[in-house]
C-alpha cells in the first residue's frame, strides 16, 4: 500500500532514526534503496530550513507527539520544493513507541489535477486505515495503534455556512465562485449528518427527473467539484457524506438549541452569550427554495424559536434583563404571531418593572392577531396583564 499512494511514505524507529522510504520517496530525492538512512535525511533539507526541521523532529520523538511541519527538500535534480511532513507514533500495548510512520506531501503546487483527486483520496484513505491498526505476528501479537483523530490532520479544516448566506472556508481562506451544482451538492450533504445513499440523494435533489437522469446529474455535480471541495466529500460504498474535517454552522446551532431545551442540564455560560442569541436568530438559507431545503428550514425555525424563548427565560432568571429582551424579540421576529414569544417578552418587561412596555407588547400583539387571523389572545396571556389594567 505504501508503494501505491501518491505521497512520499517514510518510517523511523523509536529513536527517530529513519529506516524506510517508499519508492516514490527514493525516486523523488535520488536516495538509494537501503535499509537504514539514520539521520541522513537532514542533508536533503534546504539549509534555511534544516535546523527547524531537525529540532521539530527531535522534539516530536522526545515527547511522543505527532510531527507536523512544512519545509523544503531537495529533488533528484537539485531543486528544492516545499513539502508538508506528518508523522504519527505507533505504540505497543504497554504504550511504548516502537515505530513512527509518516508522509510527505508536495505542496509546491496544491492544484492537483481534478480527475486524479478521487483516486488520490481513496488510496490515501486506505493507507491511513492501514495505519490505524497494524498487527505484527513477530512480536507475540503486539498491536500498534495510532491516534485516529491525529490521522485526520492530513486534511485542512473546512467550514460550511448555511445560516444566512451559503459560504465555504478552507483553513483561513474563503472560497468564492463555486458553481451552483457544487453549492447544491455541499448544502445537501451539510443538511444530512450521516451517509446518504446516492439513489436517495439524486432523487431528492432532482425529483422531477427519472432515476437514471437524476443519477447522471449527481455524477456530473461530483465531477464539477474543484480540487479543494473534493476534500470535503467522502465517497464510500454506502453513499456520500461530508468528511470529518468539515464543520457546519447549522449543526453547531442545533447542538446549542438541544442543550438549551434539555431541561435537566444547567446551561453553559456560552449558551446564554450574545453570540449564542445571534446564532439562533439567523435563518437557514433564506434565498433557497428547493423543497429539501425548505423542509429543513422549517425544522430549524421551530427549533430556534423554542430555544430563544428558553434563552430569554434563563437570562431573566439570572437578572440579565436587557439580554433577555433581545432573545425574546429575536423569537418574535422569527414568528410575529407566536403567542409564547410575546408572553416571554411581556414577562421580561414585568421583571424590569416596565409595565407600560408590557402593555404595549400585549396591545400590539392583540391588534396583529385580530388583523391577520381574526383571533383574540388566549386567557393565559390576558391574565399576564390583567392586573395592569385594574383601576
Amino acid at each position: 500500500m505504501a508503494e501505491s499512494i501518491p505521497h512520499i511514505v517514510w518510517m523511523a524507529g523509536a529513536d527517530g532514526s529513519t529506516d524506510y522510504f517508499n519508492r516514490r520517496g527514493t525516486d523523488y530525492t535520488g536516495l538509494p534503496r537501503q535499509v537504514n538512512y539514520g539521520w541522513d535525511w537532514v542533508s536533503l533539507v534546504h539549509p534555511a530550513d534544516a535546523d527547524r526541521a531537525r529540532l521539530g523532529w527531535e522534539h516530536a520523538t522526545r515527547m511522543g507527539t505527532p510531527f507536523v511541519l512544512s519545509y523544503r527538500i531537495r529533488r533528484w535534480d537539485g531543486e528544492f520544493c516545499w513539502h508538508a511532513f506528518r508523522a504519527l507514533p505507533m505504540r505497543n500495548r504497554a504504550g511504548e513507541i516502537v515505530k513512527w510512520i509518516g508522509t510527505a506531501d508536495d505542496v509546491q503546487d496544491l492544484r492537483w489535477p481534478c480527475d486524479e483527486m478521487g483516486r488520490v483520496e481513496r488510496q490515501t484513505n486506505e493507507f491511513h486505515a492501514l495505519l490505524g491498526t497494524v498487527r505484527d505476528g513477530a512480536d507475540g501479537g503486539c498491536v500498534h495503534q495510532t491516534d485516529a483523530d491525529a490521522i485526520r490532520m492530513q486534511s485542512p479544516r473546512i467550514e460550511i455556512s448555511l445560516l444566512g448566506a451559503f459560504g465555504v472556508r478552507v483553513g483561513t481562506n474563503t472560497i468564492d465562485h463555486l458553481s451552483v451544482s457544487s453549492q447544491r451538492l455541499l448544502v445537501f450533504l451539510a443538511l444530512h449528518d450521516r451517509v446518504v445513499a446516492r439513489l436517495a440523494m439524486a432523487g431528492a435533489m432532482w425529483p422531477e427527473s427519472s432515476d437514471q437522469r437524476a443519477g447522471n446529474n449527481l455524477r456530473a455535480a461530483l465531477s464539477r467539484l474543484d480540487c479543494r471541495m473534493r476534500l470535503a466529500v467522502q465517497v464510500i460504498p454506502a453513499g456520500l457524506r461530508l468528511a470529518e474535517t468539515v464543520s457546519v454552522d447549522l449543526r453547531a446551532g442545533q447542538a446549542l438549541a438541544g442543550r438549551l431545551l434539555n431541561s435537566g442540564a444547567l446551561p453553559a455560560e456560552a449558551d446564554l452569550s450574545p453570540a449564542a442569541v445571534s446564532a439562533l436568530s439567523i435563518e437557514l438559507l433564506p434565498d433557497c427554495y428547493d423543497d429539501w431545503v425548505v423542509a429543513e428550514a422549517g425544522d430549524w425555525r421551530q427549533l430556534r424559536m423554542s430555544a430563544l424563548e428558553v434563552q430569554a427565560r434563563l437570562l431573566t432568571a439570572s437578572g440579565r434583563l436587557a439580554a433577555a429582551v433581545g432573545a425574546a424579540r429575536a423569537a418574535i421576529k422569527v414568528e410575529p404571531l407566536r403567542e409564547s414569544a410575546h408572553a416571554t417578552l411581556i414577562r421580561v418587561h414585568l421583571a424590569e418593572g416596565n409595565q407600560s412596555e408590557a402593555l404595549w407588547v400585549f396591545d400590539h400583539y392583540r391588534t396583529l392577531l385580530d388583523r391577520e387571523l381574526g383571533l383574540e389572545p388566549t386567557r393565559a396571556l390576558w391574565e399576564l396583564v390583567a392586573t395592569l389594567r385594574s383601576p
